[in-house]
């Protein structure tokens, strides 16, 4: 049963953009289906088996991931991560644009 709740965990951090990775304690209770009172202790043992890496915020019930480790992927899950990519690729791309002029005005 627990295995299965950190395995949940590990699924929501990891299904979420790097940026954002900050979980409430509701969202993992929802998912996880763990009482509120033992969500802390679910995301305290997944870091110590280093299933992820974050800060804990007891005061806003939060938890910022900060990485998950990496599984062996379905061809879904390829999928949603080749996504994540291209949308990272096309930020990059718009932010290149945005500074480009200033960028050249700095060199003139």
């Amino acid at each position: 049963n627990e295995k299965i709740r950190l395995l949940s965990l590990v699924r929501l951090a990891f299904d979420k953009s790097s940026f954002e990775r900050i979980i409430s304690f509701a969202e993992i209770e929802r998912t996880t289906q763990c009482s509120a009172d033992k969500v802390e202790y679910l995301v305290m043992k997944a870091m110590s088996l280093k299933l992820l890496r974050g800060i804990i915020d007891e005061t806003d019930r939060t938890v910022n991931v900060t990485w998950v480790k990496p599984s062996i992927l379905d061809l879904k899950q390829i999928d949603g991560l080749n996504k994540k990519v291209q949308l990272w690729i096309n930020k990059i791309e718009q932010t290149q644009k945005e500074i480009a002029p200033a960028i050249q005005n700095l060199l003139e």
